[in-house]
């Protein structure tokens, strides 16, 4: 049977391309090319430096290529947010869910690996055409700070530029970019939705209450912080903490148990929140000794210090999951943490969705 796409033959028998019009005038059917609007792709690298140098090139191509995989990175952000609005959510969107951040992860890691084809570039190659960037920055994408948002960041830590923060600086002064800071801010990012789900799971299977009298007494020292919700208030208002109490006792309460079937999976999704966060941060190193490479302590071309503002961004407050991160303070051996309780154990072997 004839492709009904690429058929070379129209009704009437005649003999036509796979590109040109039928005599109705119906659209050319589509093509690699015109479905990835290559035309537009690919005839967007203008180069600005007169003469010519042959580097820039590569340079435009690089930068074109992380936009690309910072646009997908938001895409994958907003779908995962949205499955985790529900207070009743699906088991099956759980499995989706660590899909896609695992494959953020693994976007992250390539952008990284990109930072080596730039390297291919030497400091001099760079310098012959850094006059021709003019104000240009890398320091001005729009892209990089809506995932930043969208991820959770604590706004409170971000580096300052010149006693403002940067989404503030005349880099983001567009209309539309505003906007879309503005839209991202309005919404929960990822951090709070995880937030909202852990609360909820401890409190459904009321975990914290039960642990509480089930762990022995020289456990209470390693646990002293979540046994004492005042104390735990203090080290929110510190900034020690970001997470609520209630969601540090259901991440607790899954990494304690993640060897029980109802925990396995929320235990996975947990720990690809962790490698996104350290992936994250991994991107800010790399990129800081890039540009430590590329330019020493010169200014950015933005207006930035260069490396000093992007060695003073590579601090553990600006990451998003720190908290889970720090989980590990808490753990004991699987000798020493107390059994389930049996309505705590009937609950696990419903298989049901925390939340539920």
């Amino acid at each position: 049977m004839a492709c009904p796409v690429f058929s070379s033959k129209n009704t009437s028998g005649g003999e036509k391309g796979p590109s040109s019009p039928d005599e109705e005038g119906q659209e050319d059917p589509l093509t690699y090319h015109s479905y990835l609007q290559l035309d537009r792709i690919l005839d967007s690298q203008d180069m600005n430096c007169k003469p010519t140098v042959h580097d820039e090139h590569l340079f435009i191509v690089t930068h074109q290529a992380y936009e690309l995989w910072f646009q997908q990175i938001l895409y994958e952000t907003d779908s995962i947010t949205d499955m985790l609005s529900s207070k009743h959510w699906d088991e099956k969107n759980f499995l989706r869910i660590i899909s896609r951040l695992n494959r953020m992860v693994t976007i992250l890691k390539l952008c990284c690996n990109q930072f080596g084809v730039l390297e291919t570039m030497t400091p001099r190659d760079f310098v012959d055409f850094r006059n021709a960037l003019g104000t240009a920055s890398g320091f001005q994408s729009y892209q990089f700070r809506l995932i930043e948002i969208r991820f959770g960041i604590d706004e409170s830590k971000r580096v300052e530029h010149k006693g403002k923060s940067v989404l503030e600086l005349e880099a983001f002064r567009a209309d539309d970019e505003k906007v879309k800071f503005q839209k991202a801010q309005s919404k929960p990012s990822l951090h709070q939705r995880v937030d909202d789900w852990l609360s909820i799971a401890a409190e459904t299977y009321d975990f914290w209450n039960r642990f509480k009298n089930e762990a022995p007494e020289p456990l209470r020292t390693t646990f002293e912080e979540l046994f004492n919700e005042e104390r735990y208030k203090e080290s929110l208002r510190s900034g020690n903490r970001r997470f609520t109490c209630q969601a540090m006792q259901g991440a607790l309460m899954i990494s304690l148990y993640c060897d029980e079937p109802r925990f396995h999976v929320p235990f996975q999704l947990l720990q690809s929140l962790m490698d996104l966060d350290c992936q994250f941060m991994q991107f800010r190193y790399l990129h800081k000794d890039m540009v430590q490479r590329m330019i020493g302590s010169k200014m950015g071309s933005g207006g930035s210090s260069g490396y000093r503002y992007l060695q003073a961004a590579c601090n553990d407050k600006l990451k998003v999951f720190n908290d889970l991160l720090n989980l590990s303070t808490h753990l004991v051996s699987r000798a020493d943490t107390p059994p389930l309780s049996f309505d705590m154990e009937s609950l696990s072997s419903r298989g049901g969705c925390a939340g539920k």
